[in-house]
């Protein structure tokens, strides 16, 4: 499977709650070794932002209120993530939509805005970079109805 933007998985690495995060592929590989940036998305708990909720039908996996996890982004090898798949301690699930993944790489930029974000000023650019890259989508999907 090619690394790609929009691809999901859950990590089957369980996290210190005892459950698997759906992942959500922001770019397409950059850089050498090729990278891609990535964010998890997590159960909504008291305390959290309230800034930008997923609900159930947005992504298959989101089956109650959900969050973007800030402090998961980051890069991430994509012969890293190929070898994930292939010893299955990923799993691929369905791709996120572009509407989906513009909600993310928003809320990414508020967070990057707030003084006390989670998010580091060294991500802005390559976030602004993926909003522009899926309003492109948005607009050639909208063209060919």
């Amino acid at each position: 499977m090619r690394p790609r933007r929009g691809l999901t998985f859950t990590s089957q690495r369980k996290s210190p709650s005892g459950k698997p995060h759906l992942w959500v592929v922001l770019s397409e590989p950059h850089g050498i070794p090729p990278s891609l940036l990535v964010v998890s998305l997590t159960s909504y708990q008291q305390g959290m932002s309230r800034a930008c909720i997923f609900n159930q039908g947005e992504h298959r996996f989101i089956r109650h209120e959900t969050v973007v996890y800030y402090r998961g982004l980051g890069w991430l090898e994509a012969g890293e993530l190929q070898t994930m798949f292939s010893d299955a301690s990923a799993i691929h699930d369905q791709d996120a939509t572009p509407d989906l993944m513009l909600k993310i790489v928003d809320a990414c930029l508020m967070e990057v805005s707030e003084p006390d974000g989670k998010i580091g000023v060294g991500y802005e650019s390559y976030l602004v970079e993926q909003r522009n890259a899926l309003l492109v989508i948005q607009a050639e999907a909208s063209d060919q109805l």
